[in-house]
This record gives C-alpha cells, structure tokens and sequence, in this order.
C-alpha cells in the first residue's frame, strides 16, 4: 500500500488540528507538541508533519491527536488492567452501539485495551460527542466496573480472579489526546493494528490493518444527534470551524494578575458575548478580553486581531472614538499587556468551551 495514501487517509479520518498533537517515543515516554511554542533548545515546534507520519507507520515514534471544539470521530479508550476483562467491556460497548445501528471500528492500544472508533462526514462539536458517549455508556451499563474520580485502586472478583477496574474515557479532547492506529506501542512493542470483530478481537497484522483503512465507512451526524435529542447540526463550512478549532486550541497555565476584584474570567466571558452595553466602558472591556484571549494562550498578534474583529460588531452608539482610533488603542494595550506580563486570575477548575460559545464566537468572526 502506497504510504502516501495511508497518511491522507489517516489524517481524512483523525485530524482535524495538526498544531497540536502527542507524540510517544521509545519507552513509552508522551509529550505533547503545539506549533509555535519552544522546545528546551530553543527551536520552534512545528505543526504535524509528512515525515511524522512515516515514522508512525514505520515504528519509531507514535502520533496521537486532540480536538479542542470540533472532532471528526469519537473514541471509545476502553483500558483495564486485566486484557480479558478489558476485551469484554469493549464487546458490551460494541454490543450497545449494534443495537443502535452504529459503524464502528475496532483498534487494539498496543497495552491492555480496545479504541472503539465513530467517524463522521462532516465535524461534530465535541460537546455533543461527549453526550452521545455518555449514553452509549449508560446504556451498556459499564460504569459499576468503573475507576472513581480519583483513581483509587478498586478491585473486583472477575472468573474466579481479582482484578483492578478500569475506565472508558472519552477521546479525543481539548486535554487528552488519543493515539492513532497502525502505529507501535512504544512501551509494549505491540502493533495497533485495527480488529476483527469476532469474539477475541483479533489484531489484523500490517498489511490487513492498512487495507482496512480504506474499508472505513463515516456516518452523517445527525444519525447520533438525533440518539441525543440534539435537533442542530453543524451549519457552517469546514474552512471556518478549522480555524476557530486552531484559534482556541492553545491553553496554558499563566502567572496572575488582579487589577481589582471586577477582573474576573466569568466578567470577561460576559463582556466578550453581550458586547458594549454603556459609553466609557470600552477600554476597560477591550482591556479584560484582551486578557481572557491571553488566557487562553492566544499570542500577542492573534489577540490583537480577535479584539479589532469584536471591536467591528459594537453598536456605534456606544463608544464616541474613530474606529481607527480605536484600533490603534487596541494595538498599544496589547503590545503593554505582553510586554507587562500581565494575566487573569483563574478561580474556576475547568475553562471548556461550550457549545454555545463556540457558536457565538463562530457568527462573530465571520460578521
């Protein structure tokens, strides 16, 4: 099988942000690589490249992939401890998806688990890929043999065997990315090869699994909207929701920085929705979003261009400055905030983007 084709199909089924992705190498060792930011030698790191995936077919490292807001497939990570206890929560997922009359693909991790794949035509928002995990899991009624939040080790009486319980996790996320098959586990050797569907899930070899690949089959989403009670689709082109996908990806953890108590994300998320609401508020608004895209790991010209385009929407009647005023404002804030260092507060545990707030920041952008 020609190796270029292999890596278009690869990436036409998994990746929808190549700016960030996993890499694992020999030891099992993860790490995770988003474009733009430096390694410990000062270089840049790249998005995913050709070269990459040649090495993932050829087994000298391992390429996993994330989605913050959009995803073009769900995988089900099933991993337990004991292989044969593992299998056989994956064939009660399998079970569950066949009475639903849903596609699915079979990997094996290359460890102790079972990636059970769904594959879209056209983008899913993340969030309602969640849901539809959630209850595919309900109704196979697996969580009993669950791990809990906080990673305890329980035990189970299983054929007469004690064995640890384990997880299916949803994958792939904005922080937890999922490998791709045909690739090495690099702690174990083993292949990721896809599986039969039989009663052992059997590892199809090399050149069956590459073969394979091209049997795939994706599903229009609404099959599994319609499962969820989700009546909207995704509306709008591929093109635009990539790059808001690439817009908002990038997260880190930054020092704080608290003016006064009414800086606050929750504030910020206001103001970045509703808009200007009164006159003399719009250098203080542009100056807390500004912050919130910092937050989120925009840098410095990306931010200053999100806030020229919320600028843009603002009902005239409240601000009194040129536009071009206003944008030349903009850039001296923003270059003060980088130079300065200066970032929000984090009083929350977790900062999703939501369905809702994907959208918003969708028909913003393109007004």
């Amino acid at each position: 099988m020609e190796t270029k084709k292999i890596i278009q199909r690869l990436v036409n089924l998994y990746v929808v942000n190549a700016d960030k992705y996993l890499i694992q190498r020999q030891g099992g060792r993860y790490s995770t690589v988003e474009k733009g930011k430096l390694y410990k030698n000062g270089n840049k790191m790249r998005a995913l490249q050709d070269y990459q995936y040649e090495d993932h077919l050829n087994g000298k490292k391992t390429i996993g992939v994330f989605s913050t807001a959009f995803s073009k497939f769900i995988t089900f990570d099933v991993d337990f401890h004991d292989p044969k206890f593992s299998r056989w929560i994956a064939q009660k997922v399998m079970l569950t998806l066949d009475e639903l009359n849903i596609d699915y693909y079979v990997s094996f991790s290359g460890g102790k688990g079972w990636h059970i794949d769904l594959f879209f035509e056209n983008l899913i928002y993340v969030e309602h890929a969640r849901k539809f995990y959630n209850y595919v899991l309900d109704e196979s009624d697996v969580r009993q043999y669950f791990k809990d939040e906080k990673n305890k080790i329980y035990t189970m009486n299983y054929e007469s065997r004690i064995i640890e319980l384990g997880d299916v996790e949803f994958r792939p996320s904005p922080t937890q990315g999922v490998k791709i098959p045909l690739g090495i586990h690099q702690k174990t050797g083993k292949y990721c090869g896809f599986c039969k569907h039989d009663n052992d899930l059997t590892v199809m070899d090399k050149e069956e699994s590459e073969e394979y690949l091209f049997t795939i089959n994706k599903m229009d989403s609404q099959i599994i909207l319609d499962i969820i009670g989700v009546e909207e689709k995704m509306i709008h082109d591929k093109k635009t929701l990539i790059k808001t996908e690439n817009a908002i990806s990038p997260h880190r953890p930054l020092e704080n920085y608290v003016p006064n108590e009414n800086y606050s994300i929750d504030l910020a998320i206001k103001m970045l929705q509703n808009g200007l609401q009164v006159r003399g508020s719009r250098n203080n608004s542009l100056f807390l979003i500004g912050l919130y895209f910092k937050y989120m790991g925009l840098d410095e010209s990306k931010c200053r261009e999100e806030l020229h385009t919320w600028m843009e929407w603002q009902n005239p009647d409240t601000y009194t400055t040129p536009l071009n005023e206003c944008y030349k404002e903009i850039d001296s804030t923003v270059k003060n905030m980088y130079d300065k260092n200066y970032n929000l507060t984090a009083n929350v545990k977790d900062l999703t983007v939501t369905y809702s707030e994907i959208k918003w920041i969708i028909v913003t952008a393109r007004a």
